[in-house]
């Protein structure tokens, strides 16, 4: 089978039909690139770095894939020469010139590129250009290197441009103090268990794949530092078990937090462990793990023949795509290409000789704080999030309102509404306005459950609530059970809470929802369930569009009479409304029974610090 269809030219995943599908994606952006030869200006919205650093993103991204693609050809092929042409213009030419790091700060994010491109290969483009170009690619790489970078994934960059600099006898002055920098930095941002925090203290999302776990792992094998190869493949083989838990078994990852339009990049790790040669899994498992990620958007159509990488997911998703992503920025999946770096020999190019293994049941990422379920058929997986916030919406503020971070339930099935109707969320409403979880701080969990404090937050002022609510989710293969408890607030007196559950796509408007009581219950296209255990009174189906298309979600809603509440959702499974469903009763004083079909009874209690859930008899 051959989900890819024409894709893969000889219908396999072999190292030339990787080279093959890589031209694929190169083809079509060279026919933007301009008659200098110096940028490639993909139609789009501008991002707000301005058009010049587009067509920077667009040509540094897409010169690292094909660089990929050829490095191991003996002769520059004319796809990769009209691409180093337009190198020689960018860093000599004072009217077709590239944007300076003193200028604007977006160089430095596309300058690895440049380097990873000139360095694939034994350096084979690198000798390619002309000494003059060289020369002042040199300088123009070191100003910036001398960027001051920000606390998150930024601090690789320096790193990558200083190594590079070294390895073709031109180190820069500072080599020292960047490199110390930038490794020191990223000891700080990492959180253990194979996780880092990209900014702030609990920023966990797909950056751990297409950076923190690519640049380092890649420069040690490109400048053969075994130190550096040893702590990326120590702390890669943490990640790797992780990582293929959020990836479906049809290899659709989770979609989670922001820049996911860099999609199969996601898979960029799977490539490094190959190439750092450590005994973390089999290296054909690896390369089928990565294939049938690439596949997985293949089919959704994410790529399309004749047409460049566009920016979204499935297609130009315009509304799940940040505002600092230029139309070429898509181009980023072409980390997960360093797999061409390998030998056609190369075991990884070889049989494969393991399957993927699903994960069976619940289980809690601890570091993150990720409470992660399959369904009955694992085809679908379902993440909860109670430990990840982006540092950038919830304290600077840069939106009121964070659908990537901020929403209960992330899957590979679904993807989360970025206007006001919210999926996946508890909503307090009072008097015109509307409170949703905000910065998120992890509280203790267990196998199967995981807590948090979240402050919820005026959508349109971004006011926060003077205490965090309490909230708590455990889940099961069919069901995600999530309760939160809201602090006492004069203002919301007279306030209701709604919870919204998940957002399924209905483009043909086929779906069919029926309610019944604090019930819904969605059968087509895909069935969802939403059901208010405690505290909801009544329900709706809603219905709404967006640029994708139609979608269809449940939602129930109940007065605010404080309390706890607590609903049941599930997706992926056909949810009737007479179906054995968990139930929630009182049980004492601050405490509730849950009674989940199957299962022992549990007890879920309210502390003075958070939800705790335990098992009856500790009650």
């Amino acid at each position: 089978m051959n989900p890819a269809g024409g894709f893969w030219p000889d219908g396999s995943s072999s190292r030339g039909a990787w080279v093959a599908f890589a031209r694929t994606l190169v083809g079509p952006a060279l026919a933007f690139q301009s008659a200098a030869r110096s940028e490639i200006r993909l139609p789009g919205r501008t991002s707000w770095h301005g058009e010049r650093a587009d067509a920077l993103e667009a040509f540094a991204r897409v010169f690292l894939l094909e660089a990929l693609a050829g490095c191991q050809e003996t002769r520059v092929a004319p796809s990769t020469q009209a691409l180093l042409d337009g190198i020689v213009v960018g860093v000599t030419s004072d009217e077709h010139g590239w944007i300076r790091a003193a200028e604007n700060s977006h160089a430095l994010v596309e300058a690895p590129s440049v380097c990873l491109g000139l360095w694939a290969g034994d350096h084979r483009l690198w000798k390619a250009l002309p000494g003059h170009a060289q020369d002042a690619l040199a300088e123009w790489l070191a100003e910036c290197a001398d960027l001051e970078r920000r606390s998150n994934n930024w601090v690789l960059f320096p790193f990558v441009i200083s190594r590079f600099l070294d390895s073709i006898g031109r180190p820069h002055p500072g080599r020292t103090a960047i490199e110390t920098h930038s490794l020191g930095r990223l000891d700080d941002l990492y959180r253990g268990d194979g996780w880092y925090s990209d900014g702030g203290s609990s920023t966990f999302d797909s950056y751990n794949s297409f950076a923190f776990h690519f640049y380092p792992g890649v420069v040690g094998v490109l400048s053969s530092d075994d130190e550096l190869r040893e702590r990326s493949a120590s702390r890669l083989a943490l990640y790797l078990p992780q990582l293929l838990s959020l990836v479906g078994p049809d290899g659709a990852p989770v979609y989670f937090g922001r820049s996911m339009t860099y999609r199969f990049g996601v898979a960029a790790p799977l490539s490094v462990a190959a190439l750092l040669g450590a005994d973390l899994t089999a290296p054909g498992r690896l390369r089928v793990v990565t294939q049938r990620i690439v596949d997985s958007f293949v089919r959704i159509g994410a790529v399309t023949p004749g047409r460049p990488l566009s920016v979204g997911w499935a297609r130009d998703d315009a509304d799940l795509v940040q505002d600092y992503s230029g139309p070429g920025a898509g181009y980023w999946a072409a980390h997960v290409f360093t797999n061409l770096l390998l030998e056609p020999g190369h075991a990884y190019w070889g049989p494969a000789d393991e399957e993927p293994v699903t994960v069976a049941g619940p289980t809690r990422l601890e570091t993150p704080n990720f409470l992660l379920a399959r369904d009955a058929a694992a085809s679908v997986v379902r993440l909860t999030n109670h430990g990840s916030y982006d540092v950038n919406v919830t304290d600077v503020k840069h939106r009121a309102d964070d659908p990537f971070y901020g929403r209960l339930g992330y899957s590979t099935a679904t993807l989360p509404l970025t206007d006001d109707a919210a999926d996946s969320t508890f909503t307090v409403h009072c008097r015109g306005r509307r409170y949703r979880r905000g910065r998120i701080a992890a509280q203790p969990g267990g196998r199967d459950w995981a807590s948090s404090l979240g402050w919820l937050r005026d959508v349109v002022s971004a006011e926060d609530a003077p205490a965090p609510a309490m909230l708590l989710s455990v889940s099961t293969a069919e069901w995600d059970i999530h309760a939160i408890a809201l602090p006492r607030w004069a203002r919301w007196r007279r306030a209701s809470v709604s919870f919204r559950g998940w957002c399924v796509d209905d483009p043909d408007a086929v779906g069919t929802g029926v309610t019944d009581g604090p019930t819904v219950a969605i059968t087509t296209p895909l069935p969802t369930t939403v059901r208010g255990l405690l505290g909801f009174s009544d329900a709706e189906v809603v219905d709404g569009e967006r640029p994708r298309g139609r979608y269809r979600l449940g939602e129930v809603r109940g007065r605010h009479r404080g309390g706890l509440y607590v609903v049941a959702t599930s997706l992926g499974t056909a949810g009737s409304l007479d179906a054995a469903v968990p139930t929630v009763s009182r049980a004492g004083s601050g405490r509730w029974l849950i009674r989940i079909p199957g299962q022992a009874d549990r007890v879920l209690r309210r502390r003075r610090t958070g939800l705790l859930l335990t098992a009856d008899e500790d009650a």
